[in-house]
């Protein structure tokens, strides 16, 4: 798991693999290691929501996030 240097993160490597980009330190690339493919997935998933499904309630989530994560 590859994800910036936000609190709330801290404390996944316990559980994940876990690479952290520091932004405040102007890091924004390392290697292979970046955080543009979860921030690009967010932006499709946010425009999915409020752009066609314009509500979507908890039991449906894990639905929309397959149905957009998972190519056709």
């Amino acid at each position: 798991m590859v994800t910036d240097e936000w609190v709330g993160y801290r404390g996944l490597d316990k559980e994940y693999p876990h690479a952290v980009i520091r932004h405040s330190a102007h890091q924004y690339v390392v290697g292979a290691i970046h955080t543009n493919t979860i921030e690009g997935f967010w932006s499709i998933f946010k425009r999915g929501v409020v752009g066609t499904f314009h509500k979507v309630s908890a039991k449906y989530l894990p639905l929309l996030h397959r149905r957009i994560s998972v190519p056709v």
